[in-house]
């Protein structure tokens, strides 16, 4: 009965360790660019020269 519960507890992580990666670098890949709004001037950085 242990050797059952180990054995898919086993499995269940080698599926995360796979996934979780995958699904973080999904996620940041295919984000939406954040709204930029056109009526704010830009600030530049006074050390750009």
């Amino acid at each position: 009965m242990i050797r059952k519960i180990r054995r898919k507890h086993k499995f269940v992580w080698l599926i995360l360790a796979v996934l979780l990666p995958l699904l973080l670098i999904a996620g940041i890949a295919f984000r939406h660019r954040e709204p930029v709004n056109q009526a704010i001037p830009m600030i530049y950085n006074a050390n750009k020269r």
